[in-house]
């Protein structure tokens, strides 16, 4: 199983430009089963999560970089 556990967006992180959707693709095209979204001081809701992966094959999950 291939995963990438630490991921960014544009806007929920400043560090990233890549859209949510597109990321999801992005995913998909180079054969991720998973992918983990870890925003800066934010986490994604689960409706947020569920809406992002629609009918995507790859599994979404939300994590959390908290700066300390």
């Amino acid at each position: 199983m291939k995963i990438d556990l630490h991921l960014h967006t544009w806007p929920k992180s400043q560090c990233s430009t890549i859209e949510p959707a597109d990321l999801v693709k992005e995913a998909e095209k180079i054969g991720l089963d998973a992918i983990c979204i870890t925003e800066h001081q934010v986490l994604w809701s689960q409706a947020e999560i569920e809406a992002l992966a629609g009918s995507s094959s790859v599994k979404i999950f939300s994590a959390n970089e908290i700066t300390t």
